[in-house]
């Protein structure tokens, strides 16, 4: 039988404690209601799952066995450059903290968790992660030769077929809460905390399940790097990964830190030969990072997404100046022109701020006007919001709220009207698309250059596939299309 999620819940929680626990007790570590604790374990009662000591039972046991987590695989590979000096001569995960290795906080809950198999993805100095062999002798060691070219891209990929029931952790996170790590999981979650505003990757939510995954975002959750995959879901990470997203907080100055020069075009060229990517896609990335020569080497890698999300912030240079910007419009408009004379088919996206302090009307107007020039195929719009310890929240002449709404429902109109037009261009026309989700028999996913494609398909299964199909109508925000 599949439980629901609420008797696996209960279940978890009784096994655990191992103990006679009052259904009080239950509602508070489950932080299920009362009400629906009783329910629940009235039905655990009938289909005795447990006993009526609320004890759980040996058919209780069975049933929790599926979702058993097999495994936490650790990814170690990289450098950590953001700790130089510290890092020189010891991996980052074996650094120190509070007399304790970093990667030991995680151990130590996945060994509580009582998680039979630990694999550790190596790489910079790897020999060193040999003495956690003392404390923790099951540990299996896989070495990521290309760890210097393409960290955890490439450490993912070696272990892509044991992704099934899996924890993937990061193996740099300091954890505090071991309770995070549990024994049992019902289903693929990543972990995630609120913040009020974010430039790395995160996550939008309802009703607690996932229903985005982006970089950079608005009262969301930024994932903090650990993750679990279910049977189901790791069977699909088996596949070859056809797509892979380079993306970080400050994705161009990639390599600075290195002894040797090392940049974010060398490594891209590294990805570019990895055998099984088709695509390389990547996150939102500094205006000026995009000169001749990036652009000269980026057109000789055939993998490339012809798709560049290009931080603009704004439209109108002294606004740029107060938000300080190292760019003008004018450098931004030169780099587009860049751009779109090398790819034809290239699609433009951004993020916007509107209400910016200080921002007045005609500020706001050259926006709206530049915007409208460049036309970007997306255009993610956010009012500002005053954060405390900046310089920007204790500017004069913050734009009230309701100003903020009005510029911001225009530039949305706009992005809406671009990503139409720019639509409307393919109808007719056949283009390739990475078909990731399907619901009810219908597939979507995205072309190189980012257009979002519906196609429904209820003989083939399409996921994780290249597929070329015909554009055939276009609905605002994705083309339907037809083989």
């Amino acid at each position: 039988m599949k439980l629901t999620y609420n008797e696996f819940e209960i279940l978890v929680c009784i096994e655990k404690e191992k103990r006679e626990l009052s259904q009080r007790e239950i509602s508070k570590t489950t932080n299920l209601s009362l009400g629906t604790v009783n329910k629940t374990i009235t039905s655990l009662l009938e289909k005795k799952l447990i006993n009526e000591d609320n004890t759980i039972t040996k058919r209780g046991l069975k049933e929790l066995e599926p979702y058993r987590v097999k495994r936490a695989i650790f990814l170690a590979a990289g450098f950590g450059s953001r700790l130089v000096p510290i890092t020189l001569n010891t991996p980052k995960p074996l650094v120190l903290v509070n007399g304790k290795k970093i990667i030991e906080t995680l151990l130590d809950a996945v060994v509580k968790a009582e998680i039979p198999e630990i694999i550790i993805v190596t790489g910079y100095l790897n020999e060193q992660f040999e003495i956690l062999l003392k404390k923790y002798p099951n540990i299996k060691f896989i070495y990521n030769k290309k760890y210097n070219e393409a960290n955890n891209i490439s450490s993912a990929y070696l272990v892509r077929d044991k992704f099934s029931n899996s924890y993937v952790l990061e193996s740099d996170l300091y954890l505090y809460n071991q309770d995070l790590i549990r024994k049992y999981e019902y289903h693929s979650n990543f972990l995630g905390f609120k913040v009020d505003r974010t430039d790395d990757w995160c996550l939008e939510t309802k009703n607690g399940i996932i229903t985005k995954e982006k970089v950079g975002g608005l009262d969301c959750y930024q994932m903090c790097g650990i993750s679990y995959y279910d049977k189901e879901t790791g069977k699909q990470m088996e596949k070859d990964i056809k797509e892979v997203v380079i993306t970080g907080i400050h994705i161009a100055s990639y390599g600075k830190d290195f002894k040797e020069e090392y940049k974010l075009i060398d490594l891209l060229e590294e990805i570019n030969k990895i055998d099984g990517i088709e695509r390389i896609r990547l996150g939102s990335i500094e205006p000026l990072l995009i000169t001749d020569e990036f652009v000269e080497r980026l057109k000789k890698l055939d993998k490339i997404c012809h798709h560049f999300h290009l931080s603009l912030q704004s439209g109108c240079d002294e606004t740029l100046k107060r938000m300080n910007r190292r760019y003008t419009t004018e450098q931004f408009k030169e780099i587009v022109k860049r751009l779109r004379n090398t790819y034809s088919d290239v699609n433009l996206t951004t993020d916007i701020i509107v209400g910016f302090p200080g921002e007045t009307e005609e500020e706001f107007e050259k926006t709206y006007k530049f915007l409208d020039e460049i036309k970007f195929y997306k255009m993610h719009i956010f009012k500002y919001s005053q954060r405390k310890g900046t310089k920007a929240a204790v500017m004069q002449n913050q734009i009230p709220g309701d100003i903020k709404e009005l510029r911001s429902r225009r530039l949305i109109e706009l992005s809406n009207k671009n990503e139409f037009e720019i639509n409307q261009k393919y109808i007719g026309k056949k283009v390739e698309v990475l078909f990731e989700e399907e619901k009810e028999g219908v597939f979507k996913g995205h072309t190189a250059n980012y257009i979002l494609v519906y196609y429904n398909d209820e003989k083939e299964n399409l996921s994780n596939k290249i597929q070329e199909v015909e554009c055939i109508q276009n609905l605002n925000d994705h083309i339907l299309a037809k083989c």
